[in-house]
């Protein structure tokens, strides 16, 4: 893949390009453990920074390095990722390098993130206007180092429904509390319980009660609309 992006770069280094690179490794363990799978992308990611700085391309070009999940690695009684909806698999690494004409210092943010909120934060960064209908927000002001209210965050699997038959998990956190919506309910407060061991649910009746709110009414503004195509006519919902 690495070879592929180097020349697909070498072929576009003129002209504005965007490129999306997911690295799979690491990911399953080898029998030989990560160790192998970090170093192999390790110099994926040294050939790419190289190709960008003989090219002169590091100078304008904004680098946003992600991940999608993490592993739990045993905690929860769960080895992998996607049955629950804790840190151990939600929480990810966002390291935005900008291009060096860009007005912004280094920092650490330590309001909280989503996935769904680097699409937005790319259209700030090229100023693009940003649709008020997406999910996710621009992190610019955030980046600059300027206060913002605070969003809350949405995670959902459907893993456990697909590959069991058991419930769909959903989860919305605000601040430094987090409620999962599961046949029994969760409610943590992940200041003082990182590992989210302590369900403070029934310590928290009427916060937890509102956090629920919350998640309902985020679900109802963004569920699937129906939309209409001009070749069949009629609506289709899209699932």
């Amino acid at each position: 893949m690495t070879d592929n992006l180097l020349a697909w770069l070498d072929k576009h280094r003129t002209s504005k390009f965007f490129a999306f690179v997911h690295f799979y490794d690491p990911h399953a363990p080898c029998p030989n453990g990560y160790d192998s799978e970090v170093s192999r992308v390790d110099r994926s990611i040294a050939r790419i920074d190289a190709f960008l700085r003989d090219s002169k391309l590091l100078e304008k070009t904004h680098i946003f390095f992600v991940s999608d999940h993490g592993e739990s690695q045993g905690e929860h009684g769960e080895k992998g990722h996607g049955f629950f909806l804790y840190d151990s698999t939600l929480r990810v690494p966002l390291i935005v390098r900008p291009a060096a004409s860009s007005a912004l210092q280094p920092r650490v943010v330590k309001q909280a993130a989503s996935l769904v909120d680097i699409m937005p934060t790319i259209l700030q960064m090229l100023a693009f206007q940003v649709s008020t209908h997406l999910q996710g927000r621009g992190l610019g002001q955030s980046m600059l180092g300027k206060e913002t209210a605070e969003a809350g965050q949405y995670a959902e699997t459907h893993i456990p429904l697909l590959h069991c038959g058991w419930s769909p998990l959903r989860s919305y956190r605000l601040g430094h509390f987090v409620f999962i919506d599961a046949p029994r309910p969760e409610f943590y407060d992940v200041e003082v319980d990182p590992g989210q061991k302590v369900n403070v649910i029934t310590q928290n009746p009427t916060l937890a009660r509102q956090y629920r709110a919350r998640l309902e009414e985020f679900t109802a503004r963004h569920q699937a609309r129906s939309v209409k195509s001009p070749q069949a006519g009629p609506a289709m919902e899209a699932r």
